[in-house]
């Protein structure tokens, strides 16, 4: 071997290495080309994905406006069943009959008391009882048939405060000073005109439970007889006092 071909192997060694550090670098545009197809081919089933998702979106929105909505009412669905309809008519006639009857019970309890507020009415004018002779008058035309009708009126009377308050709308001022129940202490007696007393007492209301009807009417004579008394006082001072200036 010369001194030339040391030389000369080490010459190729050094192109060797160089082509073999250049060639990696020139071929670095083919590697970047082959990544963009990979890039341009991975973009397109993306694509075709999406054009499919929007196709598929809107047949399912062209669908769903042909096809009803499943909670909307059809006209199948608003019909009745026969049956139910005429349980339903029968309802309301049950209701109406009902309704029926009841104004017509309202009627016959209106014309009853109408018809005893016209037989009332002639029988208040006879009150309060003036004097004797009207009381004797008014006993004998009580009897069993009237007797109820009279105690009504009498009980109408004596309301709303009852007979401590009220007598004086039955007898008048007279009569309470000439009578008492028993006929005591030079009066007369009340009971003696059985058909009235008896129908007074009958009129006379029980329900504050103070004593019996003839208590009651017992007390209210005698306060009758003391308003009488007092009113009589009263008068008399007034005319004292006119008479003294």
């Amino acid at each position: 071997m010369s001194a030339a071909q040391p030389h000369q192997q080490g010459r190729r060694h050094s192109l060797n290495a160089y082509f073999s550090f250049v060639e990696p670098a020139s071929s670095a545009p083919t590697n970047k080309q082959g990544n963009g197809e990979k890039d341009e081919s991975s973009q397109r089933p993306t694509e075709q994905h999406h054009k499919q998702s929007l196709q598929k979106a809107k047949a399912e929105e062209n669908g769903s406006q042909q096809r009803p909505a499943a909670n909307v009412i059809t006209p199948t669905t608003k019909q009745v069943p026969a049956s139910t309809q005429a349980a339903k008519n029968n309802i309301k006639q049950g209701q109406l009959q009902i309704a029926i009857e009841a104004l017509a019970d309202q009627k016959v309890v209106l014309n009853q008391l109408l018809q005893q507020r016209a037989e009332e009415l002639p029988i208040q004018s006879k009150f309060p009882i003036k004097n004797e002779e009207q009381l004797i008058s008014l006993n004998d035309q009580l009897n069993s048939e009237n007797k109820n009708t009279y105690v009504k009126a009498m009980r109408s009377l004596l309301q709303p405060t009852g007979v401590l308050k009220n007598l004086r709308n039955i007898l008048s001022d007279e009569i309470a000073m000439a009578f008492n129940v028993d006929g005591v202490q030079g009066k007369k007696s009340l009971k003696s005109l059985q058909n009235f007393y008896n129908a007074l007492l009958d009129s006379i209301p029980l329900n504050d439970g103070n004593g019996t009807a003839d208590e009651k009417l017992r007390k209210a004579i005698q306060l009758q007889k003391k308003r009488i008394f007092k009113s009589a006082c009263m008068s008399t001072d007034k005319s004292q006092h006119q008479q003294t200036q």
